[in-house]
């Protein structure tokens, strides 16, 4: 099904052109062959047949939406009766004649150019020449002139086997170019991650240096702060450019709840105007306020190219753009309607579709398609509406918060997340495990002796739960105030903690209490720093790196926090220092590099009959494509952690595998 769809998006571009000489074809040349040069057999009702099979497909861009669906196999089908049958049955029925046998010459040709895959060409060829012997025999009563021309059909046999290789191999090829400059461009911009994490790193590594020496703390913090901002901008432009190239490649992971308030005048206020004049002709209005689950750069963007194709198309000087945010029962909705040029009806079944443009000679046709990804991602969608001359309204659809296609989001975010209950009572422990066991994210719960007793540090946890009663107070030193922390209490009013939540309330709603934490933009998801004391200072970690930079700074970087590290350039050093009896306890594994990558080598790793078969291995790559992730986990690695990653990130996993 899915070759069947693909011969009909290749064909697209030229359906309406194959409609309409299929419409007309037949009948002209009826007068041809029986007024002109008068043939022993033609039939106008044969070919009437034909030629009202084309016509929908001339008229192709009017078929109701609900049939659209069905136009691929429409398709198919109607050029296997106008070609292979048709001609073989013109062919057969005028007794092999060389007008027939020169016109199934040229209906092969055709047939290769309109249907590229090759096992529906030769089942269409095969099924359409023994359907046509059939009609044939049957219309002569088995009369059929028993002297065939053998000698036709090595040539037939030769057009269509020679002509499908040529054509093939042609359209392969510029398949490949094309699959070939998106990974080339994807490729640029994950080792564009390469050089980003490990200045990121040095970053963090140089201001916990500067801790230790406190004068001018606060202007160097606040240049090392906007350096990670810039870093971060840069790396929301790599994800625009992967998302632009495949829908796939958006990470999910980070999605967070958003305001489409404070989004949308982050867009009117941050896009590049033109001339001053622009922004007034901007107006928002925001009905009712809520909350949307995904990026918001991604989100941002996607305004951006509806801003920037509307200023395109504005007409005159009162050209207005009106941004308008509601809620209604169903969905979250943003209506973006602007008064200039409009669309034509024609045009816009195709305006998402990949590299379409109308009008724009500096236009790639991915902005509409970038935004259609987007919505997609986020469970949501976009629609147009447009009078030609007149107005275009685009509408971007959001799920509420409520729907089941916003759960499966939250469902697959917060399966990443961590959560630690901290509680010295039975009772709560035992609820809290038996609440816990039914959600979908990993948790532990631990009692205030264990965490005051071992190395044990609430950072590597994306939400911390303290339940307050009878609790040790001195679990306060072990709780960074910067983690994203719950308190509870049976008696909220009897504890100075601020935020307290009574225990009775957060067992009734306690999936929402968790899910509001975890997703909200406005609360720290993952603490920023982990302590400044060791976090393991016996842990030997292996970094295996092609990249100078990233190997060095790692290693810095874990190093600083406790660590013991050891450093290989490629897959064959790495195993060589095990194999000398190094006593490494975790290994951090890049995926590229040479001779051998960062996957052979976690195999031979697992296949060695040696004792450190088992060792943990993570691998980090800049590539979170789900085809990547498969590989990495199917290799015999444990984890993984996507490049560049912070700090807090990169030391929070390695403690999950020592």
């Amino acid at each position: 099904m899915n070759a069947i769809k693909k011969i009909y998006t290749t064909s697209e571009s030229n359906l309406t052109v194959i409609g309409w000489l299929g419409f007309f074809g037949y009948p002209v040349y009826y007068l041809f062959w029986h007024y002109l040069y008068p043939q022993p057999y033609d039939s106008l009702l044969l070919r009437s047949f034909c030629s009202l099979c084309f016509l929908p497909l001339a008229l192709h861009r009017y078929w109701p939406e609900q049939l659209r669906k069905w136009l691929p196999y429409y398709y198919v089908v109607t050029i296997g009766i106008g070609l292979p049958f048709f001609f073989s049955f013109m062919m057969l029925m005028n007794n092999w004649s060389d007008i027939w046998a020169m016109s199934l010459m040229a209906a092969l040709f055709l047939h290769i150019l309109t249907i590229y895959d090759t096992k529906i060409l030769v089942s269409q060829a095969i099924f359409g020449f023994f359907i046509a012997y059939l009609c044939a025999f049957l219309i002569k009563d088995g009369q059929l002139d028993p002297d065939v021309k053998w000698s036709y059909v090595p040539i037939f046999l030769f057009a269509y086997i020679f002509g499908t290789l040529c054509y093939v191999k042609n359209k392969n090829s510029n398949e490949n170019k094309i699959s070939t400059t998106k990974s080339f461009g994807a490729g640029i911009a994950h080792e564009m991650r390469n050089p980003l994490s490990a200045l990121k790193h040095s970053l963090y590594l140089s201001q916990d240096l500067i801790k230790e020496q406190p004068q001018n703390k606060e202007k160097l913090d606040q240049i090392f702060n906007d350096s990670i901002n810039i870093i971060d901008n840069a790396l929301e432009t790599i994800e625009i450019l992967l998302t632009s190239i495949d829908e796939t490649r958006i990470s999910t992971s980070s999605f967070k709840l958003h305001s489409i308030a404070q989004t949308l005048n982050k867009v009117t206020h941050s896009f590049s105007y033109n001339q001053y004049d622009d922004q007034k002709s901007v107006h928002l209005e925001v009905q009712q306020d809520f909350s949307y689950l995904g990026s918001e750069s991604l989100l941002i963007y996607t305004f951006y190219n509806l801003m920037k194709n509307a200023f395109h198309y504005k007409e005159n000087n009162e050209f207005h753009i009106f941004i308008q945010a509601k809620q209604d029962e169903e969905f979250n909705r943003v209506i973006f309607r602007d008064n200039g040029q409009g669309i034509d009806k024609k045009e816009l079944k195709y305006i998402f579709d990949d590299f379409y443009t109308n009008g724009k000679n500096n236009g790639f046709g991915l902005g509409l398609p970038f935004c259609k990804r987007v919505m997609r991602a986020f469970h949501g969608d976009i629609l147009c509406r447009s009078v030609f001359g007149q107005w275009t309204e685009f509408e971007l659809v959001f799920p509420k918060e409520t729907s089941p296609e916003l759960g499966k989001l939250k469902d697959a975010i917060i399966s990443h997340k961590e959560i630690l209950y901290i509680t010295d009572m039975r009772p709560h422990q035992l609820m809290s495990d038996f609440l816990f066991s039914n959600s979908k994210f990993p948790y532990q719960i631990i009692n205030s002796n264990a965490l005051i007793s071992e190395d044990f540090y609430t950072y590597r946890y994306d939400l911390t739960i303290v339940d307050l009663d009878k609790i040790d107070t001195r679990i306060k030193s072990k709780i960074n105030h910067k983690d994203n922390v719950i308190y509870l209490s049976n008696d909220t009013k009897q504890t100075d903690q601020a935020n307290v939540i009574n225990y009775q309330d957060f067992i009734k709603n306690y999936q929402q209490i968790i899910l509001n934490n975890l997703l909200s933009n406005d609360k720290h998801v993952q603490s920023l720093r982990p302590p400044t004391e060791p976090v393991n200072g016996k842990s030997k970690i292996l970094v295996v790196d092609d990249n100078q930079s990233v190997l060095k700074l790692t290693s810095l970087l874990l190093e600083h926090n406790g660590f013991i590290t050891y450093q290989a350039s490629e897959g064959a050093d790495a195993i060589r220092m095990l194999d000398n009896g190094e006593n490494i306890d975790i290994i951090i594994m890049d995926l590229e590099m040479p001779a051998m990558d960062g996957l052979e080598t976690t195999r031979k790793i697992r296949a060695s009959q040696k004792k450190y078969n088992s060792i943990p291995i993570i691998g980090h790559t800049g590539d979170d494509q789900s085809t990547t992730i498969n590989k990495i986990l199917t290799s015999g690695m444990n984890d993984y952690i996507i490049k560049p990653s912070n700090k807090t990130q990169l030391i929070n996993k390695l403690q999950l595998w020592i």
